[in-house]
C-alpha cells in the first residue's frame, strides 16, 4: 500500500514521558501501518547517537523506525517542541495535526489512570477517512526539545534530510551547548 499518511513522534532515550508511550506508540504502529500511515520516531537530541538509538529502539520493543534530527530539520518542519510529541503530515506533506498522543499526563508528574481522549489515533482516522482533523493542535506534555540542544556541541556541516520523498540540505552553525537533565 502507498504511504497516505506520514507520522512524526519526537521522541528521547532520556525522557520519562516519552518512554512510557513506547506501548501506546506501538499500538498505534501496529493498527495503522497496514493502512498506508508510515511512522517515524524522531530523535532530536544531538547527543543521540545511531548505536543508542538502535539500543533505544530494541529496549522499548520498537521496530527500526527510529531516525535522528541532530540539526532539527524534522522539529523545524512540525514545529515540535516536546517529546513526546506527534505530527501527522498527509501525501502532500500539509501538516494535519501536532500533539500529544493523548491525555494521559495532565502535566508533568500528574498522570491519569488512563487516557480519556486519544487525539493521535483520533487524528489518523479522520485524516484517514477523508475528514478534518479536529482540533489540529493539541499541547503535549514531557519534555523540551530546546533543553536537549543544550547538551551538545554542533559543529559547522552539512547534512542530508529526508522527508517523505523530498530531499533537503540543511546547514548548521557551531554552537556551544549545555546539558540540562530532564
Amino acid at each position: 500500500m502507498s504511504e497516505i499518511l506520514l507520522v512524526l513522534i519526537f521522541v528521547s532515550i532520556d525522557c520519562p514521558v516519552s518512554n512510557r508511550y513506547a506501548p501506546d506508540i506501538q499500538r498505534l504502529h501496529h493498527a495503522f501501518a497496514s493502512k498506508g500511515v508510515r511512522f517515524q520516531l524522531v530523535y532530536p537530541n544531538p547527543s543521540d547517537n545511531r548505536a543508542a538509538i538502535d539500543r533505544h529502539l530494541k529496549d522499548y520493543g520498537y521496530p527500526s523506525i527510529g531516525v535522528a534530527d541532530p540539526n532539527h530539520a524534522l522539529v523545524k518542519t512540525a514545529q515540535a517542541t516536546i517529546t513526546p510529541e506527534a505530527a501527522v503530515f498527509d501525501k502532500d506533506r500539509r501538516l494535519l495535526y501536532r500533539g500529544r498522543i493523548d491525555d494521559r499526563f495532565v502535566e508533568l508528574g500528574r498522570e491519569r489512570p488512563a487516557a480519556t481522549v486519544h487525539d493521535l489515533r483520533n487524528a489518523l482516522a479522520a485524516a484517514l477517512a477523508g475528514r478534518a482533523v479536529i482540533p489540529s493542535r493539541t499541547q503535549a506534555v514531557g519534555c523540551f526539545i530546546a533543553d536537549m540542544v543544550r547538551s551538545s556541541i554542533v559543529h559547522r556541516r552539512s547534512s542530508i534530510v529526508v522527508f517523505g520523498s523530498q530531499t533537503s540540505r540543511v546547514n548548521t552553525r557551531e554552537a556551544r551547548c549545555e546539558h540540562v537533565g530532564s
